[in-house]
């Protein structure tokens, strides 16, 4: 059988046989160890090209179907679009001015610049042609007018109730002027930039003139006509006080009125309806890692949280979880942030790593497929 993928190490491994028959596979130095399991594979590992395992971050499906993957050492890989599990290969027309291959944090699939050019977020902000794959920087101005060079641009979004392009970046929080084909810095009033410098690692619109911002400090609702921020965290007063320093995902949820954070090093929290914020999981209830780095929704409502130890499927009304390794297919237990997606194609999870891209099948994991993480809190 196929050993399972561990592209940093090299193998050296036994084989049992339990008395019921089931074949077991473990290495000395390997973490953890495998079952042979009958049934297709929850998780597979998307070949790349020369059998490298590359880092990956963005992905999106282009308007010819194919799907684009942004990794930190090749640029840009495509997919074919008839088959979910064809090999990725390189698209050497993805490139930069410079002909450097650009590493793109995240995509914005939607026809609004020159060209109907899609926006992307990298270096800077990007006109991304999806057809022909150039890619050319947007002029990205502070708050004082003069242009910025290298933002370190992370995400983007589209707020739905205005049609606002809004982007985050190291310093600070950013807006599409589409008349002058520019990034302004935001600023609630002439001279009064209040996020100037502040690392937003990701932000949500709430469809109510309001973001959510995930900063190392905690969490923020911006009130965009003013400037108003309230703020959540260890320092922040009661309701609003909780562990979301170190916030690195957001994810809101119209079903209940939530907003998920993961963050750094406290695992998975929530913002309630009311205002209250709590932790929901931490390594102490079941969380492989407290490091959450992508948060995920299925229309299941559960939510599939990518740690530094494994992908997390968590289902809120049950409190059940199940946790995905390299046992289950991974290629790697460590999941990066900007790099997990539901593909619309196929209802399959893309889940990329520091060790390459899976697609993982959801209706695949069986109940009791994947064994409870055995956590020890006295002696």
């Amino acid at each position: 059988m196929a050993l399972p993928p561990w592209p940093t190490l090299g193998w050296s491994a036994r084989l049992r046989r339990d008395a019921a028959g089931h074949w077991w596979l473990f290495d000395t130095g390997v973490r953890g160890g495998w079952q042979r399991l009958s049934g297709p594979a929850v998780a597979q590992a998307l070949t790349e090209p020369d059998g490298r395992a590359n880092s990956v971050r963005a992905t999106c499906r282009l308007p010819d179907g194919r799907l684009s993957v942004s990794t930190y050492e090749l640029g840009v890989l495509t997919q074919a679009a008839d088959s979910p599990t064809a090999p990725l290969r390189r698209w050497p027309a993805a490139r930069l001015p410079t002909a450097r291959p650009p590493l793109l944090m995240s995509f914005l699939p939607a026809a609004i610049g020159p060209g109907r050019a899609w926006l992307a977020a990298g270096d800077d902000f990007q006109l991304f042609d999806p057809h022909g794959g150039a890619l050319r920087p947007l002029p990205t101005l502070g708050p004082d007018g003069a242009r910025v060079a290298r933002v370190n641009a992370r995400m983007l979004r589209r707020a739905p109730a205005t049609g606002q392009v809004w982007g985050s970046a190291e310093p600070g929080l950013y807006f599409l002027d589409s008349a002058a084909g520019v990034f302004r810095t935001y600023a609630p009033r002439p001279g009064a930039a209040p996020l100037a410098g502040v690392t937003i690692e990701d932000f949500w619109p709430d469809g109510r003139g309001q973001l959510w911002l995930a900063t190392p400090q905690g969490v923020e609702r911006l009130t965009i006509a003013t400037g108003a921020r309230l703020a959540y965290g260890p320092t922040a007063p009661p309701p609003r006080r909780a562990p979301f320093d170190g916030a690195r995902c957001l994810l809101p949820d119209p079903a209940t009125g939530r907003l998920w954070v993961g963050t750094r090093t406290h695992g998975l929290l929530c913002v309630e309806p009311d205002g209250h914020g709590r932790t929901v999981l931490a390594v102490g209830q079941g969380l492989p890692d407290g490091s959450v780095a992508s948060l995920l929704r299925t229309p299941d409502g559960a939510l599939w949280l990518g740690t530094y130890r494994g992908l997390v499927r968590y289902q809120p009304a049950t409190g059940h979880l199940a946790v995905l390794t390299t046992a289950n297919g991974l290629p790697h237990d460590e999941l990066n942030a900007y790099a997990a997606t539901v593909d619309p194609t196929t209802q399959s999870l893309l889940v990329g790593g520091v060790a390459g891209m899976a697609r993982v099948w959801p209706g695949r994991i069986r109940r009791g497929a994947t064994a409870p993480r055995l956590l020890l809190t006295a002696v």
